[in-house]
């Protein structure tokens, strides 16, 4: 197997989980807490987390529970 083909075969695995919503949420949940946690400002900080919570919970509500669970 040579580099090229390594490369598009881990390229297609990263964009594989790219689509799934699991991966969705856990990359706006991160982006969030980090957010929270980087921020000096504790009213922004607490903001960047309701926000990254709220978009969680739209994915959830807006989804079919098969998508997201594979049922």
């Amino acid at each position: 197997m040579t580099l090229r083909d390594r490369a598009a075969t881990v390229g297609r695995y990263l964009l594989a989980r790219l689509m799934e919503p699991s991966t969705i949420k856990g990359l706006i949940l991160v982006a969030a807490a980090w957010g929270w946690w980087d921020l000096d400002n504790q009213s922004k900080g607490e903001a960047a987390a309701q926000v990254g919570l709220l978009l969680v919970g739209v994915i959830n509500a807006a989804l079919p529970q098969s998508t997201l669970y594979k049922t």
